[in-house]
């Protein structure tokens, strides 16, 4: 039996630390851990967003919210549970804000140069 050892990315994010696992368990995913530091939070994405693919918020610890928009145009929020996974299905408009703790987020590996993704200028959250 081998043992595959990886070298995850980190970037410094306002309010904390992003860690990048770009090959998830060889699933096709990608993972993201956000992790604020003490008494600060982070916005997921900086700016509100949509995409052309469907992505998993997962809250690990702390609190944090989901922010998006309905068919109508109309903002909802959902309080996230530590431990439980949420959908959010291609072309949805969506931020999250994590409170002094972790998310995990997970979506499929997209090539950049093809992948639609709209950015919205006013904040959710």
């Amino acid at each position: 039996m081998s043992v595959e050892i990886r070298t995850l990315e980190k970037e410094r994010v306002e309010g904390g630390t992003v860690t990048i696992d770009g090959s998830f368990l060889n699933s096709g995913y990608v993972r993201k851990m956000y992790t604020t530091d003490p008494e600060r939070f982070i916005r997921i994405p900086p700016v509100p967003h949509a995409h052309d693919f469907g992505e998993y918020f997962v809250l690990v610890s702390g609190v944090a919210k989901l922010v998006h928009k309905d068919s109508s145009g109309n903002l909802r929020a959902r309080d996230l549970e530590q431990g439980k996974s949420y959908y959010v299905p291609a072309d949805i408009p969506h931020q999250a804000i994590v409170n002094d703790g972790i998310v995990e987020v997970f979506f499929p590996k997209f090539d950049p140069s093809t992948a639609r993704i709209e950015k919205f200028s006013e904040q959710f959250v």
